[in-house]
């Protein structure tokens, strides 16, 4: 029996404290009242894309065109080099006639001869441009009643002023990268930086030689008696090169100018540069 009296207070001693450790679990709080929930989470829904953005052209017009510019149709020559250049050849769903019948162009490109040809000249076949269904026009800047009769049709004309320049030129290259989308633009970018540093490195050669000395020129434009004089992107170029533009020295001003063969005899260049 002495054995076990430890043993009967021990028990007697710990029910106590194992009854009161059981109510005060049983009476909290957390056992009484449910856990409280998170708020739940309200679903949203991102708001929808642009379908449209604001491009202010270069000759200060503010056109509304498509958020992405897939289609695009090209009124002037140079243009096309341009989209060709930015990878986007692709885009181009109406051009100018003699882009589209050029042999060496086609030959490069040969999706060129298939699609659609609404400009001749000054002249716009409208019901031609529409079945092409273009994002924008691009075109140089013409008549009010030009570009009007576009935008009628549900087109909006980016105007690309004439190049005269390699300042003029970027500009015109960046715009229509603008328009065409960012991949486009980067390489634009890198081509301006890429097109300067040539104008550099050829000008440190070609700007010492003097005006005896330099080659005469002359640049055959559309057609063998068809050529470019003062003001205008070949001029630019003669010059850079180290060459003399006859046309330019003969007082012919401006793009696409009509000559006579008997100018071209008269002016006796030494090089003629056919495109």
């Amino acid at each position: 029996m002495k054995k076990l009296i430890p043993l009967s207070i021990g028990l007697i001693i710990l029910l106590p404290l194992l009854c009161t450790s059981w109510a005060s679990d049983n009476d909290s709080p957390a056992s009484a009242q449910p856990a409280a929930s998170k708020p739940a989470r309200i679903a949203t829904t991102p708001p929808p894309a642009p379908t449209k953005r604001t491009i202010v052209d270069l000759s200060g017009r503010t056109v509304i065109i498509p958020a992405v510019v897939n289609r695009v149709a090209t009124s002037f020559p140079a243009t096309n080099q341009m989209i060709y250049m930015l990878g986007a050849g692709d885009k181009i769903v109406a051009t100018v006639t003699s882009i589209a019948k050029n042999d060496i162009f086609v030959k490069i490109y040969p999706r060129l001869a298939k699609i659609s040809t609404p400009f001749e000249g000054a002249e716009i076949n409208i019901e031609s441009l529409i079945l092409a269904k273009p994002d924008v026009c691009f075109r140089l800047p013409t008549t009010d009643a030009a570009i009007k009769s576009i935008e009628q049709a549900g087109i909006p004309v980016i105007i690309t002023p004439g190049f005269t320049d390699a300042a003029t030129l970027k500009d015109g290259l960046r715009l229509i990268a603008k328009v065409l989308g960012p991949k486009e633009e980067e390489v634009a970018k890198s081509f301006c930086v890429y097109y300067d540093n040539n104008i550099q490195k050829i000008g440190s050669v070609t700007s010492s030689i003097p005006k005896k000395q330099r080659p005469k020129l002359y640049y055959s434009a559309n057609n063998p008696l068809n050529t470019e004089g003062k003001g205008t992107l070949p001029q630019f170029w003669a010059e850079m090169a180290g060459a003399v533009n006859v046309a330019a020295e003969a007082g012919i001003e401006g793009s696409f100018k009509n000559i006579s063969a008997e100018d071209l005899v008269k002016w006796n260049p030494d090089v003629i540069l056919a495109r």
